[in-house]
């Protein structure tokens, strides 16, 4: 059911701009009725709903895409360790997401693990989270450009050296799995001052969670 409103979501939407405003009024008749079910069901319709509004967003092609990757770690006696990442996506110059993960003070590792949270790891996971966003998303770009303060994970990523850890090894290979699929990419270093949307992004996740309005995801 949520495939087929999926589509009856998409094709309201084609109709509508292509002007058949009918089969529109028609298909959104049916697209409600489909939601109507889901939400009889116990599916949230509502969180549905944004993702459909945001694959719409990513639905056509852009010049390119360029997203600002970071994690934090942040450590005391009395809150011990906590950790997040975040990344903001812009397309063709514009904000059009900005995302965050909490993960607490250990870390769920692509080998199925759970690490102990270091800023390291933290670097890397939010990264993840990018390539694995534009996968979801399907996003459509000639270009995507991965921006990211951690020189020595876009050291391991442009394949500038190899004498890196294994568990950093391994989210490189997973990152790459990713971004294999998509026509052009670019993993770049950048001071920390010109990546200040993701930097304060994930310092204000880490704020929220220490004042307890937000648990780990």
């Amino acid at each position: 059911m949520v495939r087929y409103a999926r589509h009856l979501f998409f094709l309201w939407d084609e109709l509508k701009n292509g002007s058949q405003l009918e089969k529109a009024a028609e298909t959104k008749i049916q697209f409600e009725i489909a939601l109507k079910e889901l939400r009889s069901n116990g599916y949230d319709v509502k969180e549905l709903l944004e993702g459909l509004k945001l694959d719409l967003h990513y639905h056509s092609e852009f010049g390119s895409i360029v997203i600002f990757t970071d994690g934090a770690l942040r450590h005391s006696h009395k809150l011990g360790v906590r950790s997040a990442c975040s990344f903001a996506v812009y397309g063709n110059g514009k904000l059009l997401d900005l995302q965050g993960t909490i993960m607490g003070d250990s870390i769920l590792h692509v080998s199925g693990k759970i690490l102990p949270a270091d800023s390291m790891l933290a670097e890397y996971h939010g990264m993840l989270q990018a390539v694995k966003y534009v996968d979801k998303h399907n996003i459509k770009s000639n270009s995507f450009i991965f921006l990211s303060d951690c020189f020595s994970m876009v050291d391991l990523l442009t394949g500038q050296k190899l004498h890196h850890r294994k568990i950093f090894l391994q989210y490189g290979e997973e990152i790459k799995k990713y971004t294999d699929r998509l026509s052009s990419v670019e993993f770049k270093h950048i001071p920390r001052a010109y990546n200040k949307i993701a930097d304060q992004h994930v310092n204000k996740l880490l704020d929220s969670y220490e004042r307890g309005e937000l648990l780990c995801n």
